[in-house]
């Protein structure tokens, strides 16, 4: 469905739009008293969630490429049926496939305080060959006061299937140095850097390096406090017990082509997760959702 088509069937005025974006890629704008968003239909991206007068809160890369079977960095990439590597084939995509794939628009709505869109994603003849079962995906992405994105899994086949995956959060900070992170202090996490050895983190959390660490046991809320933008990102979640939190710090920024050499003085990742310990099977008929909640003060 073209961009015309998709405004007359979807857009409310002054509330709701869909434009042509970068690449061409259909982008779903949601506007409100209270804060603005968009999403990228391909990935059901989450691309920007700006609360009224403020920055925006989420990250994104002015190298990031566009194109259907790429992923988009930064804002928020689905990681789904897995996260990172595949498990057995590293030949098919990093963080799996639904983030490189388009979505549909399956509804919109205007509240008195949120905007809101569904975008839905269904088990393929493409995605048969990476990942065997049958599956109905559903993101919710809610702007208001709060943005609040949840995904949904719902299992349509006949058989059990098993999945990790991650809400791949960036966030827009002013300055790395000065950022601080609460949630994590006492909880022990895998240093992918530092070869996969298991440590424990503690307070302060501050980021002065290549961090890239995956809590199996973090059901609890985190805090990112920003310094330089004199404000505290509040991050909550459902249906999650673990958590990554990743920079890439200096010579790993230079190393990737779609982020700019110094991108990672502005950003930080700490994302909502089913990973390690916490993966989820999901019996045939049942469904698993998984909810981040963004609120900024």
């Amino acid at each position: 469905m073209d961009v015309k088509s998709l405004n007359e069937k979807f857009g409310i005025n002054g509330r709701i739009s869909i434009e042509e974006g970068q690449g061409g890629l259909p982008v779903v704008y949601l506007k409100g008293n209270y804060s603005t968003a968009s999403v990228c239909l391909l990935g059901a991206h989450v691309m920007s969630w700006c609360p009224a007068g403020g920055q925006d809160v989420l990250w994104m890369s002015d190298k990031s490429l566009f194109t259907v079977g790429k992923a988009i960095r930064g804002g928020i990439p689905v990681c789904w049926p897995w996260f990172s590597k595949h498990p057995e084939n590293e030949s098919f995509p990093m963080h799996g496939f639904a983030r490189i794939m388009m979505w549909e628009l399956a509804n919109v709505s205007a509240e008195a305080e949120d905007t809101v869109a569904v975008f839905e994603l269904e088990s393929s003849e493409e995605s048969m060959k990476m990942f065997p079962g049958k599956f109905r995906l559903r993101l919710t992405v809610r702007a208001g006061k709060e943005l609040s994105v949840q995904l949904k899994t719902v299992n349509t086949g006949d058989e059990a299937f098993t999945i990790t995956q991650a809400l791949h959060t960036y966030y827009n900070v002013g300055d790395i140095t000065k950022v601080t992170i609460e949630g994590f202090d006492g909880l022990c996490c895998l240093d992918k850097v530092n070869n996969g050895v298991l440590k424990v983190r503690h307070d302060p959390f501050i980021i002065d390096c290549n961090v890239d660490e995956v809590y199996g046991d973090a059901p609890g809320a985190a805090v990112i406090h920003d310094a330089a933008l004199d404000r505290d990102i509040n991050i909550g979640k459902e249906g999650s017990a673990s958590a990554v939190v990743w920079n890439p710090w200096i010579e790993k920024s230079i190393s990737m082509a779609d982020f700019p050499d110094e991108g990672y003085k502005t950003m930080l990742c700490v994302e909502t997760a089913n990973v390690a310990e916490d993966k989820r099977t999901i019996q045939p008929g049942m469904e698993h959702s998984m909810t981040l909640k963004v609120r900024v003060r």
